[in-house]
């Protein structure tokens, strides 16, 4: 069994706080805003015994946003998310874009990217 959870930074509202972080912008903070919400749940996932946990991230620009809420979604910022949920002890994950276009790149997470 399995847990997907879609940590989309597009669908949490503008202004949203998770752990004392106010995210104004969450889409423009693929990195810390999966981050935190990984470690939100954490006391759940990191049981013994509990599910696979294998969270969908986004991997498609939110335009529909509009103005400056949102991020151009390239492969640093999926690779951003990949490595907030590495960092929270996590190994498997879905990237899901509409177009089922992908960057190519190493889709490790081991890389630091300008958007975070």
């Amino acid at each position: 069994d399995s847990v997907c959870p879609m940590l989309y930074p597009s669908h949490y509202a503008n202004g949203t706080i998770l752990n004392g972080i106010t995210f104004e912008y969450p889409d423009k903070e693929p990195f810390m805003l999966s981050y935190q919400v990984l470690q939100k749940c954490k006391p759940t996932y990191d049981q013994e015994g509990y599910c696979v946990v294998r969270p969908y991230f986004q991997a498609f620009t939110a335009s529909y946003l509009g103005g400056d809420n949102y991020l151009v979604y390239d492969y640093n910022a999926i690779n951003a998310q990949i490595r907030a949920a590495k960092e929270s002890g996590l190994d498997e994950f879905i990237l899901w874009s509409p177009t089922y276009s992908y960057p190519e790149g190493d889709y490790s997470g081991n890389i630091a990217s300008d958007s975070e």
